[in-house]
């Protein structure tokens, strides 16, 4: 009768950093499952198991808060590893030329075509206050 050997395996897996962690009669594992750390193609690290190391900066997506400034001045409010928005969400309060106050979100304000539609306050030649919105002529 042949007794399996119960003594720690000390062989070295296919990554050549780390060794078994069964037991000697036991076969060894095809691939490394060590955690290491692992650098993303954004520069942030994660943690993955070893025998994914060199996939994980194309695979793995990361999931830390974005620090991209987009194109109105604002931070991006999503994840590092998604797309950033083109509609920032940050809400603004802001004084408009015209007088009125624009209470809302950064990209409402500074769309293309943004325009005022509160009732406008200028006084016609006759004296009378104008009767319409502020991004129409007044008549």
């Amino acid at each position: 009768v042949v007794w399996p050997c119960r003594f720690p395996c000390e062989k070295l897996l296919q990554c050549g950093l780390h060794t078994c962690n069964r037991v000697c009669s036991d076969p060894c594992p095809k691939e490394c499952t060590e955690f290491v750390e692992a650098e993303l193609r954004c520069g942030h690290k994660v943690f993955v198991e070893c025998c994914n190391k060199h996939q994980a900066r194309y695979l793995v997506k990361c999931t830390q808060k974005c620090t991209k400034t987009l194109l109105c001045g604002h931070l991006c409010e999503g994840q590092c590893g998604d797309p950033c928005t083109t509609k920032c969400s940050f809400k603004m309060k802001e004084v408009l030329s015209c007088g009125h106050d624009f209470h809302g979100k950064c990209y409402i304000r500074h769309s293309y075509d943004f325009q005022c539609h509160k009732k406008c306050h200028k006084l016609l030649d006759c004296g009378h206050t104008c009767s319409k919105k502020c991004c129409e002529d007044c008549v």
